[in-house]
This record gives C-alpha cells, sequence and structure tokens, in this order.
C-alpha cells in the first residue's frame, strides 16, 4: 500500500502557495505601488530609558534661622518723690479777755524755777521757762488744760499750747534728759512744774511776756503767770547807731570821698556761712504724712543745735545735735524729752541755706524723716535722700 504522508504535504503546499497569491492579487487590487516587507510580518518595540544619573546628589542642608535674642534694656525706676506740699500754718489771735474766769479751778505760784524776773537773756537763744505751782481748786486738771499768751508779740509761735505739766525738779533744761515725767492729771493739792519752750527775741530791750492758764471748758484758771527778762545791747551798737545817724546828716567831706576805692577796685569778700538760728517750717517727723508742716525755733552756739517745735497734735518735742565744721550737716536727735525716747537723724542744709532735707536708708520719708524752709522758701524737691547723694 502506497503511503500517503508525501500526498498530503504536496496538497499543503499547493495550499500555502494559493493563499499567498489571492493576498497578492488583493493587495494588487487594494492599491497600487506598496512593496511587501516579510518584516511587517512581525511586531517590534523598543523601549527608550531614561537615563539615570548615577552620581548621588548632594543634600543641601536647611538652614535654620536661629533667632537672636536681644535683651530688651531692663528700665530701672528712677525713684521719684512728690515734692511735700507746704501750706504756711496761719493762726488766729486769741482773745483771752473773751474767756470767761472759773469757778473752781485756781492755782498758787510757788516760784520760778527757771529764768527769774529781769535776767539777761543772750538774744536768739532756745530757752525753756519753768514755773512751779500748786492746784488750790476743788477740781482735777487734765491733758486738755491750755496756755495762752495774751499778746502775739514778740513769740510768732501760735499764741495757745497745750499745757504740759511735769513732776517737780530743779534741774530742767530744754534737752532731752532733763525732763520729769509728765502729769497728765493734776489733783487739787497737787505741785507741779508748769513749762514752755521759747526762743528769745533779737532785739534788745525788756520784755515781759504774759500767760493765763486755761482749762478744759475754756475758762481761765487763778491768775496771769509772767517771765520778764533784758535782752542788752552789744558792745559799740549804740555808738554805731550815733555814729550813722551823725554821717548822714553831715555835709559830704571832699577828703573822704577822696579815699573811697577807685571803680573796679577788687574789695574783699566774706564767705557766707550757715547759721541755723531762727524759725523753720518743718515737716512734723513723728507723721506718716506729708501735709500741713509745724514751726520749729531753733537756736545755734557755734556747732551745738538745740529747739523745739509743736507736733500736729500740739505737744512739744525738742531738737538737740551737733553741726559739721561748715554747718552743712546737722546729726543730733528728736523726740518727747517726758518719755525719755527719741529718734536719730540726720539733716542736710541746701546750699542757699533756707531748705534741709532728711538723710535716710533708700530716701524715704516717713516716721522719723523732716525736712523744711525758713525766709520764704519752701521745702526742698526732695524732703529725703539717701546717704552719699
Amino acid at each position: 500500500m502506497r503511503s500517503q504522508f508525501p500526498r498530503f504535504f504536496a496538497r499543503s503546499w499547493f495550499f500555502v502557495l494559493g493563499c499567498a497569491c489571492v493576498i497578492l492579487a488583493a493587495g494588487c487590487a487594494a492599491g497600487g505601488d506598496v512593496a511587501f516587507d516579510p518584516a511587517d510580518l512581525f511586531y517590534r518595540e523598543t523601549a527608550t530609558l531614561p537615563i539615570i544619573a548615577s552620581a548621588r546628589p548632594t543634600r543641601t542642608p536647611t538652614i535654620t534661622a536661629t533667632p537672636i535674642y536681644t535683651a530688651s534694656p531692663t528700665m530701672t525706676a528712677t525713684p521719684t518723690q512728690t515734692p511735700v506740699p507746704i501750706v504756711t500754718p496761719t493762726y488766729e489771735p486769741v482773745n483771752v479777755w473773751s474767756f470767761p474766769t472759773a469757778l473752781g479751778d485756781n492755782f498758787s505760784l510757788q516760784s520760778d524755777v527757771t529764768i527769774p524776773d529781769g535776767e539777761t537773756l543772750e538774744r536768739g537763744a532756745v530757752l525753756l521757762k519753768s514755773w512751779r505751782i500748786k492746784n488750790t481748786g476743788s477740781s482735777v486738771w487734765n491733758e486738755k488744760f491750755s496756755l495762752v499768751r495774751v499778746d502775739s508779740f514778740p513769740f510768732d509761735a501760735p499764741q495757745r499750747q497745750r499745757a504740759v505739766f511735769l513732776q517737780p525738779t530743779e534741774l530742767i533744761e530744754l534737752k532731752l534728759a532733763t525732763w520729769n515725767a509728765r502729769q497728765f492729771t493734776v489733783a487739787p493739792g497737787t505741785t507741779v512744774d508748769l513749762v514752755v519752750p521759747f526762743r528769745v527775741p533779737t532785739r534788745p530791750g525788756s520784755y515781759q511776756i504774759e500767760y493765763y492758764l486755761i482749762n478744759d471748758r475754756g475758762e481761765i484758771v487763778g491768775t496771769k503767770l509772767w517771765m520778764s527778762f533784758e535782752i542788752p545791747f552789744e558792745a559799740g551798737e549804740l555808738t554805731a547807731t550815733a555814729e550813722e545817724a551823725v554821717r548822714l546828716s553831715a555835709t559830704p567831706d571832699p577828703l573822704a570821698e577822696a579815699e573811697r576805692p577807685e571803680t573796679g577796685t577788687v574789695m574783699p569778700t566774706t564767705v557766707k556761712t550757715i547759721d541755723w538760728s531762727g524759725k523753720w517750717l518743718i515737716r512734723d517727723p513723728f507723721s506718716e504724712e506729708n501735709t500741713i508742716p509745724v514751726e520749729a525755733e531753733f537756736g545755734q552756739q557755734d556747732h551745738q543745735l538745740s529747739g523745739y517745735f509743736y507736733d500736729r497734735n500740739g505737744e512739744p518735742a525738742l531738737v538737740e545735735g551737733t553741726l559739721s565744721d561748715d554747718s552743712l550737716l546737722f546729726t543730733g536727735r528728736v523726740g518727747y524729752p517726758w518719755e525719755r525716747k527719741f529718734i536719730n537723724v540726720q539733716w542736710r542744709v541746701l546750699t542757699d541755706g533756707d531748705q534741709f532735707s532728711s538723710i535716710t536708708d533708700g530716701g524715704r520719708t516717713g516716721y522719723g524723716a523732716s525736712c523744711g524752709g525758713r525766709n520764704g522758701a519752701v521745702f526742698p524737691e526732695y524732703c529725703s535722700v539717701p546717704p552719699g547723694v
């Protein structure tokens, strides 16, 4: 039997050729001159890959702005003090004759403890007058009793002030350590010392100052009290006054005129020295308030200063201490003499000589601090200043 395999292949070959002819004929009929490329039987896609940089990118450091802290300047508060208001105390004249006479109160004068009648006193000195009196009435005296001066002349102090009764003592001065205990009540039959500080007038002459004791009902107790003293003229004072009167009334002498220095001649000048003596308006050092000042009287002898004032409650207080060589700095103490207590103070006078300030820790103006002015000057701008300022 003849194999069928070659016949099968022959037939298949003819079949492939026939298909190819049909395809060629269709291509020619469709259009033309398109050449056949066997490569068109296959599809090949070529991918173009991107070039990858081989170099590692350099990391740029991120610069973080560090905030620079600029310290704000610390504002140091400059201690300022409100200038202390000053109001000159005004005192209404007291008409002692308007007071009625007390019926149940009376006293008898025992003696003049200090400054007997007719004593010669140094002008401008600050002294203490003391009378010894006995309660001969029927009622108890109290702290509301007052002492009224008949006339405002010659003292500028108020005419009416609180009466201060002390246990009797012969050794009493205007000093803190010499006063005995104060008697706030005086029973009938009791003897006490009635004291009053004062500053001697500066004008020469004969003086008699009269006082009346007034009870708590506004009545005159007993009779008048007084002190009398002399202030002599200084050596040459009368002669100089008489010579000045003659010179003013005389006819000008040409020879005397010729002896006068020529214009432009430098004359010797005197250096102004500070004298604390006189009346001052001061801040009450025992007050916490910067209010109305009180009047003080100071007397200076060499480098010693003494004085007194009546506080806002009408109580007398004493001032005593020493001055520096140039008299610009006062170091001393202030206190109520019957209490034997005091506060230490330092006062410095300003260059004009008419104002002074306290020297205190921190420059605080409070209890214990004082300042003052005189001759029309008000309190200084800073009542207290720290040390070294």
